[in-house]
Order: C-alpha cells, then sequence, then structure tokens
C-alpha cells in the first residue's frame, strides 16, 4: 500500500484501529510524506498484533466527511456505481470508517460482497445492530443459496 500510494503522489494518513492501544493511538490522522511515515506494525504497540494502516491522503481531494456524504447521497438516488467510487476512496484512506462500509454494504453487487462489507463493519464495532441483523440475513439467505438482486437501498 505504502509503494502505491508514493507511485500515485500521494500522502500517507495514518489510520488506527478504533480500539487502539494507547501508544497507537497517538498516529490517529496524522499525515506523512511517504518515506517519512513509522513502520508498520507501531514500534512499542500494546496490542498482540498491530492493527494500524496505511491509508492514502490527498491534500486537495474532498475531506473524508465530504466523501462519505456523496457517496450515501449517490446511494440514496439509485447510482450505485457513483456510490462505490466514492466510499472505496473513503475506505482507502479510512479503513475502520463504520458508516463508509456500512453504506457500500448498501451498494455493492452481490449477497457475498454486502455480507463481507456487513463483517468489517463488526471488525470495527462488534456492537453495530444494523450490521448484526444485516449478517444475519445474508448468511440465513446465502445459506438458502437465494440471492435477489435490489436497488441501492439505505444501511
Amino acid at each position: 500500500m505504502l509503494a502505491q500510494i508514493r507511485e500515485e503522489g500521494l500522502l500517507v494518513r495514518m489510520v488506527v484501529h478504533p480500539d487502539a492501544c494507547p501508544v497507537c493511538k497517538q498516529f490517529t490522522d496524522k499525515v506523512y510524506f511517504p518515506d517519512e511515515a513509522p513502520s508498520l506494525p507501531i514500534q512499542g504497540c500494546l496490542r498482540g498484533s498491530c492493527r494500524c494502516r496505511y491509508g492514502a491522503f490527498d491534500p486537495d481531494g474532498p475531506s473524508l466527511e465530504e466523501l462519505l456524504r456523496l457517496g450515501i447521497a449517490a446511494a440514496k438516488n439509485g447510482q450505485k456505481e457513483e456510490a462505490q467510487e466514492y466510499l472505496f476512496t473513503l475506505l482507502r484512506a479510512d479503513w475502520y470508517h463504520e458508516q463508509g462500509w456500512l453504506w457500500l454494504s448498501a451498494v455493492v453487487d452481490t449477497a457475498e460482497e454486502r455480507l463481507e462489507c456487513l463483517q468489517q463493519v463488526l471488525v470495527i464495532n462488534p456492537d453495530n445492530q444494523v450490521a448484526q441483523r444485516g449478517v444475519e440475513l445474508l448468511q440465513a439467505k446465502l445459506n438458502r443459496g437465494v440471492e435477489s438482486e435490489g436497488d441501492a437501498g439505505e444501511p
């Protein structure tokens, strides 16, 4: 990921898991030139396995909030491909963006993809009831071997 960010001429944004240790929390939303970004895993991480990631950051691009807003608006207007583009850009910058994953689940093409998105929401926040219910329903649907293709809906 770091090499790709470097090749694209973007900056590196440190993406820290919401349940990160205090050492890693110090890196939340810090931005670096690719050659100056700290190595992963973060040295001194108190978790058995550091969950920090690199995110792509374009200082001239829209903010994370704006990408989410645009993605939601496109999803609500039935513009699935446009919504996907905004939400993928958001998640590339912040892998742990709970609402980004939730909304992406509403605009991906298959039940398997929806399930993957909702499972990622639960990695970020195991208490998210919308994702819990969605996983339950999708697993039941997949176990029955049924998948219906519907319009983009709201999570």
